[in-house]
């Protein structure tokens, strides 16, 4: 058995003339990447990749500090250590969760921090 190194991005409609940031849903893409893992374009793919990580962490910050507003303090610091890396809304749901703000991790989403709930920030 051999291994492709790979990546799953979830892709969103480009926002429309007028800037409304609804979305009509998403889909996952995945790329694989066979052969040589040098090459430039796989380079750049990583750089890329690099660029949307990196931008996950201050939308974090900013919904830990809408969480706080509500009186909900959530240690930032527990949920960067979730992640392992690329840190998100699923990070956050489960910090919840371990909290006792929330009973499910899919309350988390409905009440707290998914599309159009009161933390939630829309992805740069």
């Amino acid at each position: 058995m051999a291994f492709l190194p790979g990546v799953e991005l979830t892709c969103v409609p480009a926002l429309s003339p007028d800037g409304d940031a609804a979305r009509e849903g998403s889909w996952h893409l995945l790329a694989y990447v066979p052969g040589d893992v040098q090459r430039a374009e796989v380079r750049e793919l990583r750089a890329w990749i690099a660029g949307l990580t990196e931008a996950r962490g201050p939308r974090m910050t900013m919904m830990i500090e809408r969480l706080g507003t509500f009186g909900i303090h959530v240690d930032e610091s527990k949920v960067l250590a979730r992640a392992n890396g690329a840190v998100g809304r699923p990070h956050l749901a489960a910090e919840l969760l371990e909290m006792g703000v929330v009973d499910t991790f899919q309350q988390a989403f409905d009440e707290w921090i998914g599309d159009g709930a009161p933390a939630n920030v829309e992805r740069p």
